[in-house]
């Protein structure tokens, strides 16, 4: 577990050590050079328990800035208010393709929560996500959009062996199917 704290030209990074976190100081992002400086030794921490699917997710607050991968669906960070910026999910189909959800989330109305000193704190992320398709029609045309959401309204993105994956097709068939036609959705 780590986080990062960027400031004009100080850069912090909390890192575990067992329980111990430290403040790693650096005159700039990329000096290799830093000097570790143990946190005050009565900073509380608290647990966020995800689904344990989730391998990577993040959090910013007014403790800075958290990337983490869970341990056993545990998140253990230190007291204070965080908003979630995303989570991650990862795995191979049975072909050995890598695929992997990447979720952002900007809601601080949804996102926010707070952690409370030796206390468990669920958060009901993951899948199964939403894919809503939104049309609008103007005159003699209609317009489609197709949206991935997760359960607290994060925006999803799908990537296949860590490339975008191909958008979604729509099929438009009428009842009769005088009319059938298949088109590609684009990103952008």
């Amino acid at each position: 577990m780590f986080a990062v704290i960027s400031c004009l030209l100080l850069m912090i990074t909390l890192s575990v050590a067992g329980n111990v976190f430290y403040a790693v100081f650096k005159e700039k992002p990329e000096d290799n050079q830093s000097q570790r400086y143990p946190m005050d030794n009565g900073t509380a921490f608290g647990n966020i328990i995800v689904p344990s699917n989730i391998t990577k997710i993040a959090f910013r607050g007014d403790k800075g800035q958290f990337s983490a991968i869970p341990k056993d669906s545990r998140i253990n960070i230190p007291e204070g208010k965080y908003l979630l910026q995303s989570w991650q999910i990862e795995r191979k189909d049975k072909n050995g393709v890598l695929w992997r959800l990447d979720a952002t989330n900007s809601n601080s109305k949804t996102g926010t929560i707070e952690v409370v000193a030796n206390r468990d704190i669920k958060l009901n992320i993951g899948e199964p996500i939403i894919s809503t398709l939104d049309f609008a029609k103007e005159k003699n045309a209609f317009s489609f959009s197709q949206n991935l959401t997760g359960k607290m309204g994060e925006k999803i993105s799908i990537y296949r062996d860590n490339k975008k994956a191909e958008p979604p097709k729509l099929r438009i068939r009428s009842k009769t199917g005088n009319y059938d036609q298949t088109f590609n959705f684009e990103y952008g």
